[in-house]
């Protein structure tokens, strides 16, 4: 495959996207092969060193974000024909439903995740809070006796503890969930590419 007919390729693949979408990725692309043809390489060698024109759309429109993939599906204009429509709202009922929960059970993981995660830091919050309030307390002397003094220090120095123990588990472990979010809206992505 030449040059020309890998930015044909490309620009074909991505028809979905708008014209100034288009043309950036096939300048990126051609720039791409021009470097790998400055360093020596014949046309057809940096046109399969790049890559194939499906994998390269395909990780364009995966890169491209939710709402714009849906403004161009949406805006694409195409006339139905009257059994397309006949189908479409015969099908109405069972169509509807199944796609009111496709996306209220999308919102609910993606919120449920996040959640996870603003859990986790509440969770090392409330140690840290609850430790300082403890070992203020005892600092005061807002207990009533000595031995319940000693108590809440110590009880406090322990929940800091634990928080810094804590920390950097929870730190990875939000890492790990914000990871699995955007892997999850890729999944989506490629739904809605497919």
């Amino acid at each position: 495959m030449n040059k020309q007919e890998f930015r044909d390729a490309i620009a074909e693949k991505l028809a979905g996207l708008s014209k100034e979408d288009i043309d950036k990725a096939v300048a990126f692309y051609t720039e791409a092969v021009n470097d790998r043809m400055d360093e020596g390489m014949s046309e057809e060698e940096a046109v399969k060193d790049v890559g194939s024109p499906d994998e390269i759309a395909n990780q364009i429109l995966l890169d491209t974000p939710l709402p714009k993939l849906i403004k161009v599906q949406t805006s694409k204009k195409r006339e139905l024909k009257g059994w397309q429509i006949a189908l479409i709202i015969i099908g109405f009922p069972v169509w509807f439903p199944l796609l009111l929960a496709f996306i209220c059970t999308f919102i609910a993981v993606y919120m449920g995740l996040w959640a996870c995660v603003v859990g986790l830091y509440a969770m090392l919050a409330s140690l840290a809070v609850g430790g300082l309030a403890a070992i203020v307390f005892a600092i005061l002397g807002l207990c009533s006796t000595a031995a319940g003094g000693f108590a809440a220090f110590g009880m406090g120095l322990a929940l800091l503890g634990i928080t810094l123990f804590l920390f950097f588990p929870v730190k990875w472990a939000s890492i790990g969930l914000v990871k699995l979010i955007g892997a999850f809206v890729k999944l989506i992505k490629k739904i809605f590419i497919g």
